[in-house]
């Protein structure tokens, strides 16, 4: 490894087994005392300065416990290269860090220098203990999130090969503790609840609106199960976070999801019945049903206004803007005056029953059967209609 680039310098070469070659000596002993130069620069904290059994002073790396040379200038740059190319610290960087709030055990597959994992030598034992190598391990992948789930998931399968090829290949590094196993078992439950979601959402090709409550709120039971105080100490905290980011969105999206699961004729306000009683405290979801229904009443009434004003007949608009002689003003006076006494006389005995809007009838009419299978034996688009047809009389 090279030090600085200066012609005053001699190249500091350090060997794989921590050791520098003896044209490095002389340089070292006025390593640390020229100027009493403060140490500001972040790599030290990825070493430690040490006393070796001859009275030199090194910079040992905290990953590798590598020993290296202090340049006698201060200089950084062999510590920066040997971070780049250390396998236990590239390996530290690559730890699960997107719903983990401690790290779960370093797991570097691939590679196959540094103490890593070698896939032909994996391969091998897969196959002696005749498990499935058509899936083969995952690597993460920081774009995709659920590639974090495939990954602990491809991992889980193969545990018993892990422990086999530690024995092997003594040198290998990253042996996962069954602590680390236990841990993993338990974290794969949360991205799975997410991974079926989303599957259900962006697999198919129309609008998925009526679907996002039946899997949402089961996420939000989930999290609301492992957050309590019963749970292991790093499955409490981590759910509690995860929690605190899903109500925040909750409160503000789930009057919306609920609308969307009402206009599905499977599930109308049943569904909405059940989640909310499994989310909420008793008083809780009979306000947050009340609510739903309400909304859902005041955007029937603004549909059918809007639906009146725009489908009013041209010809009776005409009629109604120039009265004939037939139809004077005063007629059409004395008529309203008329009508307008019956509607009180008829409030104030409050014996005549208002008719039930198309809204009213849907939500007391029974669920549809689930047409799901339905769905996936045809591809007919307009059975899936004929389902919807008691919704269609409210467009």
């Amino acid at each position: 490894m090279e030090g600085s680039h200066s012609n005053s310098q001699v190249p500091i070469i350090i060997q794989e087994d921590g050791k520098e070659d003896d044209q490095t000596q002389g340089l070292e002993e006025n390593a640390l005392k020229r100027n009493d130069r403060k140490i500001t620069s972040t790599v030290w904290k990825e070493f430690t300065i040490i006393t070796v059994s001859d009275g030199r002073k090194k910079a040992k790396c905290s990953y590798c416990s590598t020993l290296i040379a202090i340049n006698s200038q201060g200089s950084t740059t062999q510590f920066h290269r040997h971070l780049d190319s250390c396998p236990v610290h590239l390996a530290s960087t690559k730890k699960q860090r997107l719903l983990t709030t401690q790290p779960l055990g370093p797991t570097d597959f691939g590679g196959g220098s540094g103490g890593t994992l070698t896939t032909y030598r994996f391969l091998e034992i897969v196959k002696q203990l005749l498990l499935p190598t058509s899936k083969g391990l995952i690597l993460d992948v920081p774009t995709r999130w659920n590639a974090t789930y495939a990954m602990i998931e491809s991992a889980l399968v193969f545990r018993d090969v892990f422990l086999k090829y530690k024995e092997r290949d003594p040198s290998f590094l990253w042996l996962p503790s069954s602590e680390d196993w236990d841990r993993a078992l338990e974290v794969c439950k949360f991205p799975e609840a997410f991974n079926d979601a989303t599957h259900i959402f962006s697999g198919i090709n129309y609008p998925t609106s009526n679907l996002f409550l039946p899997e949402v709120w089961k996420i939000r039971q989930i999290l609301k199960e492992k957050s309590g105080t019963n749970n292991k100490d790093y499955l409490q905290k981590m759910t509690s976070r995860m929690r605190d980011k899903f109500d925040k969105y909750w409160g503000d999206c789930s009057l919306l999801i609920a609308m969307g699961a009402v206009l599905d004729p499977r599930y109308k306000m049943k569904l909405i019945e059940f989640c909310y009683s499994k989310i909420y405290p008793s008083f809780k979801a009979r306000e947050e049903i009340e609510s739903v229904l309400f909304s859902l009443h005041e955007l029937y009434v603004e549909y059918v206004a809007n639906y009146a004003t725009n489908n009013v007949n041209p010809s009776d608009q005409a009629r109604g803007s120039f009265p004939t002689k037939n139809n004077s003003s005063s007629r059409m006076k004395s008529k309203t005056k008329g009508r307008a006494e019956f509607d009180l006389w008829a409030q104030e005995l409050d014996t005549i029953v208002p008719i039930k809007s198309n809204l009213d009838i849907y939500l007391e009419e029974g669920n549809v059967e689930d047409y799901t299978s339905h769905i996936l034996l045809s591809n007919n688009q307009s059975d899936i209609y004929t389902k919807m047809e008691s919704w269609q009389l409210l467009l």
